[in-house]
């Protein structure tokens, strides 16, 4: 990791610190959000008391927005999850808003992310089979009231998860 402290944003626009403890809590909740707050501050080598107010900030800052499990879907519910990469036709701002209340309103849509260049959206979407899938992909056509064009790739297996990297790793990249 960089010596000092790393210099952050918060979503209100004011600058604040992250030194080498709020990276190890970070990364050890990152790891396991279910570790108790003493496991936590021996991770963090602080106190529990100093554990907990550094967690406060962080959630204050907006770099702590929540604690979850990681499902797996497919072994739950049997579902198989499709990427989906998607060009709204003739791409206006207004077309884009009413395709993103679309998504926002589909449960079956786990994911959408916009993005610059020849795709307007990547969305990762959990269906039953390929006919509950197309079902899905129609009632967004429908719903939308957008045209758009969108390649499927259906899943075939978990290669590396976003968790599985070190934070630390992630904020000493060296380019």
């Amino acid at each position: 990791m960089r010596r000092g402290s790393i210099i952050i944003r918060s979503p209100g626009g004011r600058s604040s610190k992250l030194d080498a403890i709020d990276v190890r809590i970070l990364n050890a909740l990152r790891s396991n959000a279910r570790l108790k707050l003493t496991e936590l501050s021996e991770a963090a080598a602080i106190s529990p008391t100093r554990c907990s107010e550094r967690i406060k900030k962080l959630e204050k800052l907006g770099i702590i927005v929540g604690y979850r499990a990681e499902l797996d879907l497919n072994a739950l519910l049997g579902d198989q999850q499709f990427f989906v990469q998607v060009t709204i036709t003739a791409y206006q701002h207004e077309k884009s808003g009413l395709f993103e209340a679309a998504v926002k309103a589909c449960d079956q849509v786990l994911f959408c992310e916009g993005v610059l260049g020849p795709v307007d959206y990547f969305l990762v979407i959990t269906a039953k089979d390929i006919d509950h899938y197309q079902r899905i992909i129609e009632r967004l056509v429908k719903d939308s009231g957008v045209d758009f064009d969108y390649i499927t790739y259906p899943r075939s297996r978990l290669i590396k998860s976003m968790f599985s990297v070190p934070l630390v790793n992630l904020m000493d990249q060296k380019g």
